[in-house]
């Protein structure tokens, strides 16, 4: 087996304990990766702007790969290194279909590398944005605008939008399949979903997997040399690409059929078992 550079990891379910605790097993083998010179990265459904907290509880300030794949960051400059963005007619398409299943009570969100951008016309809670800022310190608070229509969210993404997330907080909710035709007929859409209340949108050829085979080639690591952690279906795709995938107990078993090697619940420090194993103990 091929020496490990490099591990990518998930947030949720994986890395972290909760959106505001990092598992300390998982925080005290990032620290011996780093004094290796190894780097411990995440993989996320956020931007950078929601996920700054938890990359700095984590330890994780290094690289990002943000929106599910569809950019990558450098965390302590905000630098954008790759991204995968959606056309502003694409844009458009989506945001009119969603504008025609309004009675289901959809909330919608476009998000950029970095900003959250609530869809005015279909906004009637706080968002996910706005729910995560009330709780975190104002130096990690995701930059939020509420757009007043499809103009305004042209206007202010400026050719920049990356994902659209579709809420539909209805128990058990199904979304038209009208709604799926006209995204078929409006672009060229990947979708996928982190929650089974969210369905995220982005261009096709956006997925984590991507995302971290972009990381590893500008880092100039071969994909033999990646280790990526994960416990989400949207997790499968990278799982099974890296040299070593490594599944959290807590995963289905879908994405445990994935991996090459099934660690213990992301509680217990699942990631940091597999360091141990793969790396440390070597």
């Amino acid at each position: 087996m091929a020496e490990i550079k490099i591990v990518m990891t998930d947030m949720d379910g994986t890395y972290m304990e909760n959106s505001f605790q990092a598992n300390q097993q998982n925080l005290e083998a990032t620290r011996k990766l780093a004094e290796r010179g190894i780097p411990v990265c995440a993989v996320t459904a956020r931007n950078l702007g929601l996920v700054r907290r938890m990359l700095h509880l984590g330890e994780l300030e290094t690289y990002c790969v943000n929106n599910n794949g569809c950019s990558v960051h450098n965390v302590k400059t905000g630098e954008s290194l790759w991204s995968n963005r959606i056309p502003d007619s694409w844009l458009v398409a989506a945001l009119k279909a969603c504008d025609r299943i309004k009675d289901t009570g959809i909330q919608v969100e476009v998000h950029t590398g970095e900003m959250s951008i609530d869809y005015g016309p279909l906004k009637t809670l706080p968002s996910h944005a706005d729910r995560e800022n009330e709780q975190t310190e104002p130096q990690f608070r995701c930059p939020t605008v509420v757009a007043k229509d499809i103009d305004d969210v042209l206007r202010i993404a400026d050719g920049k939008a990356e994902l659209i997330r579709v809420f539909d907080y209805r128990e058990n909710g199904v979304l038209p399949g009208t709604f799926y035709r006209d995204l078929i007929m409006g672009g060229e859409f990947m979708l996928t979903s982190s929650n089974p209340a969210v369905l995220e949108i982005m261009a096709a050829g956006s997925s984590k997997r991507n995302g971290v085979a972009q990381l590893a080639k500008i880092l100039g690591i071969r994909q033999e040399e990646v280790m990526c952690c994960g416990d989400g279906a949207n997790d499968i795709g990278m799982i099974s690409w890296a040299g070593v995938g490594v599944a959290m107990d807590n995963a289905s078993d879908e994405v445990k059929a994935a991996a090459d090697y099934v660690s213990c619940n992301f509680k217990q420090g699942g990631v940091a078992k597999a360091i141990e194993k793969y790396i440390l103990n070597r």
